[in-house]
């Protein structure tokens, strides 16, 4: 049965190949963008309106969920997942499933942009494109995310909970959540007006009281108020100490400290000099410390704690090397035993010594030097993570990787731990950990295959497809140039983890190292015959092989079999004969031993054209707003040129009193204001031959190709409109000027005549009274 919306009269159906009126008509013929079969004769209608309806025994009915749910016509695309269960993607990167037997729905923050497609696997997970990135997704999934959409901003240091609520630390202060939010929602945060500078630490003293610690103070928290109570400049952590809830060691960008309170005075000393990176209390008044110069102390205090009583170098008593010290950390295990890493090794610490350790088999799984954390969860579990890895032990058994690499965009900085979830802060995001959830199996299922085989000609310099299950062994000709192989493990789950090693029986016996790479180029090989192999190293370790792709490549014809035939019986009458053919297997060997050192230069050329290629953006990008720098303008303008444009408009816009907001707010508000204002300016002009770029300081020059004067015209006033709405309470002044030629521009010169015909107007709308577009006139572009 085929059933069609027409927008015009309703729904049709097919009947004998016409279509005739249906008997389901209804009362909302909004569009509709897709039906989705739930159960025999049900059908769920997704529409453009916020009607929720399905069609049951021709008849079309409402539903109602128990929760609210986003407007209907918010959601990109659909898929079926069982008779009665259907997920939902929105536009704002939101997943929905639907239980339409219990009348459920559960909300999933997957990213901030348009899901447009999603596809189940074999493996019963999803498959799920965004705008920008394709995501693997168990269900349930034990991950929430809350980003820059729920109101976070910068890099989150770290997270604390207090009287319930969360507190996020980051460089653009303290965000505090919106209390009475279900875990499964989005949940909201507000920027506390705590400090205008980097937000480092809290520490909770009591329900009522906590200590902070911004860039250049630390302050004790009271009833939302703050009071500095130490003179101390750069403090950055607190750790609380485990015999006495009025003692705080303090660490800063200078030295360590004592902080302690004695009623409401509080007193601070410094018990270690030099920058620490960590410090741990080994029993009451007897600290480990390590600093950022690779220096190991024990440091004892007095019984009254007002002094140091004795300091041991560890470091000189053990005869330490430079590199065992090197990024020398400490952590503190679910015993309290002291546990250590470096950027080689893991230890425990015992009678002043640091033996090494495998950390309960912690190395088959991270690099020492890749550590950032080591921590105890509520249940005396061990958890370590990486920049984008968590790991969790529990006595007796394995570790558990958590792979977080699909839900950042940059690293962990921290992770704090809940009855039933773990909070980790990143850059711009928190993710939240869901404990009571099935963890995602790293479970591997898939196999190796070849996907591409290219012929390389010496000819004509083209490639050509082979046939990649061929039915017999490939048989190329003597003026084949080489062989490029492209291959693949079918886990798409687990992809970033796959290691590939190959060989070429024929050419070398020996498999290549394994590595990330999944090509294989082979050039100017010789005659004979070969065997193509490829195996797989998966997220557990298990190796997989492919099917061997056998070719023989023909050699010319004066080493055909009949020509060897002849050398042959001619070398029977002279000894000469002999000697050439010695000397040809000589040349053989040179030009295998040849061309493995022509596939080592070819790919380390790769590696080093990426490099380079990678170099080349970082040197055409402004540092602070990521648009484009004057060193990348000539290169654009050249561009301009070949393009032959013959249309151009220009504009030059400077921030108003931009110097009296920097001297009143300080520099770091100047230049999160920059950056906020380029990515304003990235949404206002998108086209792919536009030019945004920071011009100099406060600057910034916007080129627009083919565009019309009228058309910048409002673009400009838009920006300046939406600069002056904003609650930073700046201004906009914009300079416009524009180029209509019948003669494609001819060189650099024309297009910074007109920039400075932009400059000149961006003048006058600063004399004239700033926050205003200012259009050069079209007798001065004429002259």
């Amino acid at each position: 049965q085929v059933l069609l919306q027409d927008r015009t009269v309703g729904f049709k159906i097919l009947v004998q190949d016409d279509w005739h009126d249906s008997l389901i008509q209804p009362q909302d013929n909004s569009l509709i963008y897709e039906f989705e079969a739930l159960e025999p004769q049900k059908l769920f209608i997704r529409s453009m309106s916020n009607n929720w309806r399905i069609i049951e025994n021709n008849a079309i009915k409402a539903v109602n969920f128990e929760a609210q749910l986003p407007e209907l016509g918010s959601f990109a695309t659909s898929e079926r997942l069982s008779e009665n269960q259907i997920v939902m993607g929105g536009k704002n990167g939101m997943l929905t499933f639907l239980d339409f037997d219990s009348m459920t729905s559960k909300s999933f923050k997957l990213s901030n942009d348009w899901i447009s497609a999603i596809r189940k696997t074999t493996d019963n997970g999803l498959l799920i494109l965004s705008n920008f990135k394709i995501y693997h997704l168990s269900w349930p999934s034990p991950w929430r995310i809350q980003d820059s959409s729920t109101g976070l901003s910068s890099d989150i240091f770290n997270v604390t909970i207090w009287n319930d609520q969360l507190y996020a630390l980051s460089r653009a202060g303290v965000f505090v959540e919106k209390n009475g939010q279900a875990i499964d929602e989005i949940q909201h945060f507000k920027l506390l007006k705590w400090t205008n500078q980097e937000a480092w630490d809290l520490l909770p003293l009591n329900a009522e009281e906590m200590l902070f610690a911004d860039s250049h103070h630390t302050f004790l928290v009271k009833n939302n108020m703050k009071t500095a109570i130490t003179d101390v400049i750069y403090p950055r952590k607190f750790i609380q100490s485990r015999y006495d809830s009025n003692r705080i060691y303090m660490t800063t960008e200078l030295d360590a400290r004592l902080l302690s309170r004695n009623g409401d005075v509080w007193h601070d000393w410094v018990i270690a000099k030099g920058k620490p990176t960590s410090l741990v209390e080994l029993s009451e008044g007897n600290l480990l410390i390590t600093t950022i110069n690779d220096e190991f102390y024990r440091v004892i205090l007095n019984d009254t704690f007002d002094a140091v009583e004795k300091v041991i170098d560890l470091a000189a008593i053990n005869n330490m090397s430079a590199l065992e010290l090197d990024n020398l950390l400490l952590y503190l295990d679910p015993q309290n035993k002291v546990l250590a890493s470096n950027s080689q090794q893991f230890y425990v610490f015992k009678n002043n010594q640091l033996e090494a350790t495998d950390l309960m088999g912690l190395s088959d799984y991270l690099n020492p030097a890749d550590l950032i954390s080591v921590k105890t969860g509520p249940d005396k579990s061990l958890w370590a993570s990486s920049a984008t890895q968590i790991f969790r032990h529990l006595e007796g058994t394995e570790w558990q990787t958590i792979d977080a690499r699909p839900y950042l965009q940059g690293g962990i900085y921290d992770m704090v731990f809940l009855p039933d979830q773990i909070k980790v802060s990143a850059n711009s995001v928190i993710l939240s950990y869901l404990l009571d959830q099935p963890a995602e199996s790293t479970e591997s299922n898939g196999h190796v295959i070849i996907s591409s085989i290219q012929l390389l000609s010496d000819q004509d310099g083209q490639s050509k497809n082979l046939p990649i299950q061929p039915e017999r062994p490939i048989v190329l000709g003597p003026e084949a140039g080489g062989l490029a192989f492209q291959f693949t493990f079918t886990d798409f789950k687990n992809l970033n983890s796959t290691q590939y090693q190959y060989r070429l029986q024929g050419q070398n016996m020996l498999w290549s190292p394994y590595s990330g790479n999944s090509q294989a180029n082979f050039l100017n090989l010789s005659a004979g015959s070969y065997l193509f192999e490829v195996r797989a190293k998966d997220v557990n370790g298990q190796i997989h092989s492919s099917s061997a792709v056998a070719f023989t490549i023909e050699p010319v014809w004066f080493l055909s079999i009949w020509a060897k035939i002849a050398w042959l019986f001619l070398s029977v009458l002279t000894a000469l004969f002999a000697l050439k053919l010695f000397l040809k297997w000589r040349e053989k060997i040179h030009i295998e031993q040849k061309n493995e050192l022509r596939t080592i230069i070819n790919d380390k050329t790769k590696a080093l054209k990426l490099a380079n290629d990678a170099l080349q953006d970082l040197a055409h990008k402004d540092s602070l707003t990521g648009l484009a720098n004057r060193l990348f303008l000539d290169s654009y303008i050249n561009q301009l040129i070949d393009d032959k444009v013959r249309t151009l408009s220009i504009l030059m816009m400077d921030m108003d009193y931009f110097k009296q907001y920097n001297d009143t707010f300080g520099h770091l508000a100047g230049d999160q204001l920059l950056e906020k204002f380029a990515q304003s300016l990235l949404s206002f002009i998108n086209g792919e031959e536009d030019l945004v770029a920071r011009y100099g300081g406060e600057e910034f020059l916007v080129i627009l190709p083919n565009t019309q004067q009228d058309s910048a015209f409002l673009t400009a006033e838009k920006i300046r409109q939406y600069v002056a709405k904003h609650k930073e309470q700046v201004t906009l002044s914009i300079g416009l000027a524009f180029l209509d030629s019948q003669q494609p521009i001819q060189s650099s010169k024309d297009v910074f005549a007109i920039i400075d015909l932009a400059d000149k107007a961006l003048y006058e709308a600063k004399r004239a009274g700033r926050n205003q577009v200012v259009v050069h006139s079209r007798k001065l572009l004429c002259h």
